[in-house]
């Protein structure tokens, strides 16, 4: 269980529809948008620092970590860059 107190699934082992395609995969949703690939990134950052004892020592992880991508032009366009990267139209 992680600090919210939510299983891990292991998408290895989700089942499957008789086209093959997983349930329960973020893949499913049509299109993902360049803030929502930050976020994910910014979960797995935050997730691998010391678990914060309080919301202040949370946020200033979360900020310690912006500001790190943020320096990091490289990690910015590739938000951009993925194919499946779209704001709606």
């Amino acid at each position: 269980m992680d600090a919210a107190g939510s299983k891990r699934v292991d998408r290895g082992r989700l089942p499957r529809s008789s086209d093959g395609a997983q349930h329960g995969q973020v893949s499913e949703a049509l299109e993902l948008n360049p803030d929502e690939l930050l976020n994910a990134d910014l979960k797995q950052h935050v997730a691998k620092a010391a678990p914060p004892r309080n919301k202040i020592a949370l946020t200033r992880t979360a900020i310690g970590v912006l500001r790190s991508i943020q320096k990091q032009p490289g990690t910015v366009e590739n938000f951009f860059g993925q194919k499946d990267a779209a704001y709606a139209a």
